[in-house]
């Protein structure tokens, strides 16, 4: 088969190698993590909660991401990353024995938060660097766009299980099949270590840099990308972790709500999918500033729905235009960083796309507990679209870049 265009990077029998174990790993883990915030919802029925598993659930990743960085750029990517998976499988083990024990309290689910925080937190910088490490420089937007589309399919259909499950009250069939994900992604690693073994090993002889010289290796380019895609992270995506709420209020409590919840997951991953192949195909400073503005847009729409087919539709949209800038900022810093940078320029990117959205799940959710809360994401809409302005008005003055 000859693959052109977005879909160039599959011509690589290492990137189809490691884009089959990436799906199958990160389906088990949307999977979980889904029947985790809804047993969460379903135990407390409050949006505070519900933030404090996503801060538990993201900010591990202040401590383990720069750890997974600097792995990264020291030893072997591949030999690193299968060991993490062979480390992945605690967790789904853990949880399928205390649902075989009944004993999935809200203090054992907060526990498996942060113990999933911790690993996704050390594994995904690992993951990132990886898709730069076995592709060609010239091929490294569409292999980070289909990196991406690997991971919003992943999420599309891993909620879908994921509320099957739920429906079914099938929660130990969940945690069993993330654990034999995790070992058929550890597997697969193992497969495409003849086809990247030249890549990897020119990172193991680089001399190793400091974090203190990953922001001088950076350029303005990157700063600014990363930096409004900080914002963006903030202020709109936490809407995304805080679905079980939203599904109550658009439904009836019982059936109609697990099917409002499943439908709004697998719209946020079917959006982000779209955004990914957008992003993969078409780059530049517009794609950056216009994705982030249909975000704010699409979130507000989201707000205002009063039926689940526009709820779901503009939450779609908003996760589209998400994908979309964190692509464009990632392929950004993939090509304008320095090799032996790359590990941890991917760690802080980590950071930004796992803690601030924990930050702001937190602050979200609390104020969506309140009197008019609602109000409140019009403010944050409105901040990513002034930061997008003043973004679009520096990029303007920077020359043009390959």
């Amino acid at each position: 088969m000859s693959w052109t265009g977005p879909l160039a990077a599959l011509k690589l029998p290492a990137f189809r190698w490691y884009s089959l174990g990436n799906f199958s790993s990160l389906t088990g883990t949307w999977a979980q993590r889904t029947v985790l915030f809804w047993l969460a919802w379903e135990l407390t029925g409050s949006t505070t909660i519900l933030g404090l598993m996503a801060l538990l659930d993201l900010m591990p990743a202040v401590i383990m991401a720069p750890i997974g960085g600097s792995l990264a750029d020291r030893f072997d990517r591949l030999r690193v990353a299968q060991r993490v998976q062979y480390i992945g499988v605690v967790p789904p083990v853990a949880l399928l024995l205390l649902s075989g024990l009944d004993m999935l309290t809200l203090p054992m689910l907060l526990l498996g938060a942060v113990a999933t925080g911790m690993l996704n937190g050390l594994d995904h910088p690992i993951r990132l660097v990886l898709v730069g490490s076995i592709t060609p420089r010239e091929m490294i937007p569409q292999a980070v766009g289909l990196n991406s589309l690997t991971f919003n399919l992943s999420r599309t259909l891993g909620p879908m299980i994921g509320g099957w499950c739920i429906a079914s009250d099938a929660y130990a069939l969940v945690f069993a099949l993330n654990i034999c994900s995790f070992l058929t992604f550890a597997a697969v690693l193992r497969q495409i270590e003849p086809a990247s073994r030249e890549g990897q090993s020119s990172n193991a002889q680089q001399k190793p840099v400091g974090w203190r010289g990953l922001l001088p290796g950076m350029g303005r380019l990157e700063k600014l990308s990363l930096a409004y895609y900080g914002v963006i992270a903030f202020c709109l995506r936490p809407v995304m972790d805080l679905l079980p709420a939203f599904a109550s209020t658009l439904a009836r409590p019982g059936p109609e709500a697990v099917a409002a919840f499943t439908l709004l997951s697998s719209a946020v991953g079917l959006g982000a999918m779209v955004g990914a192949f957008i992003a993969s195909a078409r780059r530049g400073r517009g794609m950056t500033i216009t994705s982030g503005l249909g975000a704010a847009a699409s979130v507000l729409l989201f707000v205002l729905s009063a039926q689940v087919w526009l709820a779901a539709l503009a939450v779609a949209m908003a996760s589209a235009g998400i994908m979309a800038n964190a692509i464009s900022t990632q392929v950004a810093i993939q090509i304008g960083v320095a090799e032996e940078l790359r590990g941890k320029a991917m760690a802080l990117y980590a950071l930004v796309l796992r803690v601030l959205p924990a930050l702001g799940a937190v602050l979200t959710g609390h104020l969506l507990a309140q009197p008019n809360g609602f109000q409140w994401l019009f403010w944050l809409c409105a901040a990513v679209a002034i930061s997008g302005a003043t973004l679009w008005r520096l990029l303007r003055r920077l020359p043009d870049e390959a």
